[in-house]
């Protein structure tokens, strides 16, 4: 009598339905928003969030699981409309002519940009290995040792990171950690390394090209790889941190424009100079050349 009692109250309550303000999923990624004292979450497919916010997944129907926002997903529970257009609506644009519907549907999309995504121990294990990698790979990357002027591997340098003792941290890119980890490493006697040099190409008007040479010469760890008067062009192989200050002084002098060929470059490698192998412009009007086909990208050391 005992079993079916049990039976008879598991089949009723499969049968029983949530309250109109309810809704529960399960296997679910939770996007947090906090604001004004009231939570705000809304429940995406497992990774597609993050891959929202890197461009990698744009259809918003494969991220979010329903266009609605909750204040706890896990219950199912449904936030108030009148909360959401309280506290959300002076973040979303033109909110005020917004139905409810509109709305909702725009404070979905403002917790996906805005809001934390919340996840469990294995997956933000997983999200610190990944970071840790990425800081590595920056580091290996983009530096060479001081004597060898050499790159060393991935694994040696996270190796080193552990030795260190760094720990990655979520709220900053893993370029910036990179660089204060870098500079942790060398003062602590760790792992002997510094910036790998960048190679950019100047190309000046005919009045201002030896005045540009000259003063971009000046700047300290400045080496010209080849000057080609006739083409009013002059490559320089330099340290990273200098290349806002050759920008300025080129802008300044109003006479030239700036193209980073290479933004790494390693000893041991040939790097083959080619007229699309422009990453960037910097030309004093401020005009905007396109990247470089992926092909071309293969010229960047690593």
């Amino acid at each position: 009598k005992a079993t079916v009692s049990v039976l008879y109250w598991q089949q009723t309550m499969s049968r029983q339905t949530l309250p109109a303000n309810q809704q529960r999923h399960d296997n679910v990624s939770v996007v947090r928003l906090k604001t004004g004292g009231c939570r705000f979450e809304i429940a995406c497919y497992r990774n597609k969030a993050q891959s929202y916010r890197n461009n990698v997944e744009k259809d918003i129907g494969e991220v979010l699981q329903i266009e609605r926002v909750f204040t706890n997903v896990s219950q199912g529970e449904f936030a108030k409309i009148e909360d959401v257009r309280k506290h959300l609506g002076p973040k979303i644009k033109k909110s005020k002519t917004l139905n409810d519907e509109e709305l909702e549907r725009a404070a979905t999309l403002l917790i996906l940009d805005t809001g934390v995504i919340q996840l469990n121990e294995k997956e933000r294990q997983a999200e610190l290995d990944g970071l840790l990698h990425d800081v590595a790979t920056f580091i290996a990357e983009k530096s060479v040792h001081p004597e060898t002027r050499r790159p060393y591997p991935v694994s040696m340098v996270l190796s080193s990171l552990q030795s260190l003792g760094f720990a990655p941290s979520t709220k900053k890119p893993a370029k910036t950690q990179a660089l204060e980890a870098m500079k942790q490493l060398s003062a602590k006697g760790i792992l002997q390394l510094e910036r790998a040099p960048m190679l950019i190409r100047g190309t000046f008007t005919s009045s201002s090209y030896q005045a540009c040479l000259d003063n971009i010469q000046k700047v300290p760890g400045v080496q010209v790889v080849n000057a080609n008067f006739e083409k009013l062009a002059v490559e320089f192989m330099i340290p990273p941190d200098t290349f806002r200050a050759i920008d300025a002084l080129v802008k300044d002098m109003k006479g030239g424009s700036l193209q980073v060929l290479v933004t790494a470059v390693a000893e041991g490698h040939e790097v083959e100079i080619n007229e699309a192998t422009v990453a960037k412009d910097v030309s004093p009007k401020g005009k905007k050349v396109e990247k470089a086909e992926e092909r071309e990208e293969a010229h960047e050391v690593r």
